[in-house]
């Protein structure tokens, strides 16, 4: 029990100087602007063009978090930039000669990093989300249950980009090189994969961005699969059910983390 206690508390300067580093860095900060800005976006150019009130609280969050992709794309971007180099640099710049070399375990530093990362992230999501709630609460006296579910979604999401960042941060020794090709596959190459699978009749959970869309989509009473006719071709609709999502999303997380400790601790420095 002391050597656990010993262990978090370890892990817990870990998070702390890893949040410094991205405090010196200005990163905590451009996500929160951004995502401040793109709240502020969605709550007054609708107003400002006159556009009609959406009719109840559920479907004025369903447009708020739809607001032209930009959700999606900044988590994406700040979940793959956040943590692209957080291990990658320590053998690009040759400071795990220090940080490996301290009697701390390797895993604490991985998960220590990987929580430092999630952290400003998730911060900057809650007060987006917030500035959305008090919007919602301001023009129909209550919350949507769905806009609380799809922030929590949102989070998950989150940390399995985030996870399935650092895997590929725990493989290359170039943060910057980690980060693209971490972007690249969430952004390009895995909806097209869906898209594929999709066109072939095959429901693609396992497909990360895929599962992500729930966040979107918690709003609307989706069926797992729509068919849609067009002259002589049948296509099939697929639309991410809540659990099997969260199954997605989980497995993302705990799998790219146990792959990321696992060859760490064997990584020569």
């Amino acid at each position: 029990m002391a050597g656990a206690v010993e262990e978090l508390k370890k892990m817990a300067i870990v998070v702390r100087y890893e949040i410094l580093k991205h405090l010196r860095r200005k990163r905590i900060y451009v996500a929160i602007t951004v995502f401040m800005l793109t709240a502020l976006a969605c709550v007054l150019v609708p107003a400002y063009f006159n556009a009609p009130m959406p009719p109840d609280a559920r479907t004025f969050g369903a447009n708020y978090v739809n607001f032209l992709g930009i959700l999606e794309l900044m988590t994406i971007i700040c979940g793959t930039f956040f943590v692209g180099d957080a291990i990658a640099s320590e053998f690009e710049h040759k400071t795990a000669f220090i940080s490996f070399i301290n009697p701390v375990k390797r895993e604490v530093i991985v998960l220590g990093k990987y929580i430092a990362a999630f952290l400003p992230v998730a911060l900057a999501l809650s007060l987006y989300y917030l500035v959305g709630a008090v919007a919602m609460y301001t023009s129909y006296n209550e919350i949507s249950v769905r806009f609380i579910m799809s922030y929590l979604l949102e989070l998950l999401y989150l940390a399995s980009v985030i996870a399935f960042t650092m895997l590929f941060s725990s493989l290359f020794k170039r943060g910057i090189l980690a980060s693209i090709l971490s972007f690249i596959l969430l952004f390009l190459v895995f909806p097209i994969i869906s898209f594929i699978l999709v066109f072939a009749g095959i429901y693609p959970i396992a497909v990360l961005t895929f599962a992500g869309q729930i966040v979107t989509e918690i709003f609307m009473d989706y069926p797992m699969m729509e068919e849609i006719y067009t002259g002589h071709f049948t296509f099939r609709l697929y639309h991410p059910m809540l659990i099997d999502s969260i199954i997605s999303m989980l497995a993302y997380v705990v799998v790219s983390l146990v792959i990321s400790t696992i060859v760490v601790k064997f990584k020569e420095v």
